[in-house]
C-alpha cells in the first residue's frame, strides 16, 4: 500500500467516525453521503437496515415520504463522486440515534454511509451563541487536519520525483548513467 493511500484512509476515518450531528428539535438536517461508485436503489435506514428499518428507499433520483427524502447524484468513477442527500424534517426528540444512508448495487456488496443524529431540546439564545462559536473551531481543526493531510501527500509526491529525477530513473524503470 502506498503512502498516499494509508493517509487517505487515515484521514477519511478521522472524519467519517466524527461527532455525532446535534440538530434541535423541530429543524431540519440533510447529510450528503459519499459514493465512489454508483448504485441502483438508494436509501436511509435507521439502526440495523432491516427490511423493518429503512425510512425511505427509490430505484430513481429522487424520493420524498412524510419527512424523509432522498437526492441522487451519480458519478462516473474515478472521475467523479456519487452523492446521496438525505433529509429529515421536523426533527423530533425521537429521531434520535444511528442512521445509514446507503446504495445497494447489482454486482457489488451493498454499501452504507454511516451517521448519528442525537436531537437536542431548543436552545436559549446565550448558550447558542457560545455553541455555535465551539462549533467555528471544530469546523477549523478539521480544515487544520485537512491542509496538513493534503500538505503531506503533497511533500510525499515531491519526494518521490526528486528521487527519482536524482537518481536518473526513468519510468521504464532503466537508468539514463
Amino acid at each position: 500500500m502506498h503512502i498516499q493511500h494509508v493517509l487517505l484512509l487515515c484521514f477519511l476515518s478521522a472524519v467519517c467516525d466524527g461527532d455525532p450531528l446535534t440538530p434541535t428539535e423541530g429543524s431540519s438536517l440533510s447529510v450528503a453521503c459519499s459514493f465512489s461508485v454508483p448504485g441502483r436503489k438508494k436509501f436511509l435506514c435507521k439502526d440495523e437496515c432491516k427490511d423493518e428499518d429503512i425510512l425511505i428507499a427509490t430505484e430513481g433520483d429522487a424520493a420524498h415520504s412524510g419527512r424523509y427524502s432522498i437526492v441522487y447524484q451519480g458519478g462516473t468513477f474515478p472521475v467523479s463522486e456519487t452523492v446521496v442527500y438525505v433529509s429529515i424534517t421536523r426533527l423530533a426528540k425521537s429521531d434520535s440515534g444511528r442512521y445509514r444512508c446507503g446504495l445497494e448495487r447489482a454486482f457489488m456488496p451493498d454499501s452504507h454511509w454511516p451517521f448519528e443524529i442525537r436531537t437536542e431540546a431548543m436552545k436559549q439564545p446565550e448558550q447558542q451563541q457560545r455553541e455555535t462559536a465551539a462549533a467555528g473551531a471544530v469546523t477549523n481543526g478539521y480544515v487544520l487536519l485537512l491542509v496538513v493531510c493534503l500538505s503531506v501527500v503533497v511533500l510525499c509526491a515531491v519526494g518521490v520525483l526528486s528521487y527519482k529525477w536524482k537518481t536518473g530513473v526513468n519510468t521504464r524503470g532503466r537508468s539514463d548513467h
